[in-house]
């Protein structure tokens, strides 16, 4: 049984939502998102394979097929989206693999920061830097969980091959 028929078609769709409102949250935190990041989102779906965890991949293989570079991202309810998500994680995942999506989609965004900016300033810009505390804040990950394996530049180092 694939980790999809666990859910409900709602259900997935809020878990799909939730790689793309990381990208548009940090792609657009400084107004505008480039191609740059548009290409480093693609480079993570492109490399579902790599992530250790079924429901990762399976949410990334879904949205491989749905996103290119000109979809639109409705993120006009991120904000309750995640909320819900926590919740929905909780009922339906196990700890480990809850925790692993949700520091996935963390690193992601730390993927789509390092993706742009000048060649003699920050690639990291302090308004992603402060996009992505508030996705991990809504995430409801905790430094104590982020530093529990898999590590950020482990999941960062599977986008990037």
């Amino acid at each position: 049984m694939s980790v999809r028929e666990s859910f409900s078609d709602s259900e997935w769709l809020l878990l799909e939502q939730s790689a793309f409102w990381v990208f548009h949250t940090v792609a657009n935190a400084d107004g505008t998102i480039d191609k740059k990041e548009k290409k480093a989102f693609l480079q993570v779906l492109q490399n579902h394979k790599e992530f250790n965890n079924d429901l990762t991949k399976e949410v990334l293989i879904g949205i491989g097929k749905k996103y290119n570079e000109d979809s639109d991202i409705d993120v006009s309810n991120m904000e309750e989206g995640f909320k819900s998500l926590n919740t929905l994680l909780e009922a339906k995942a196990s700890y480990k693999d809850a925790l692993n999506f949700k520091k996935t989609l963390i690193s992601i965004g730390i993927h789509i920061g390092n993706s742009s900016g000048g060649m003699f300033s920050s690639k990291f810009s302090n308004e992603e830097v402060e996009a992505l505390k508030k996705v991990g804040l809504l995430l409801g990950v905790t430094e104590n969980q982020l530093q529990q394996a898999p590590s950020i530049k482990d999941l960062i180092d599977n986008i990037k091959r």
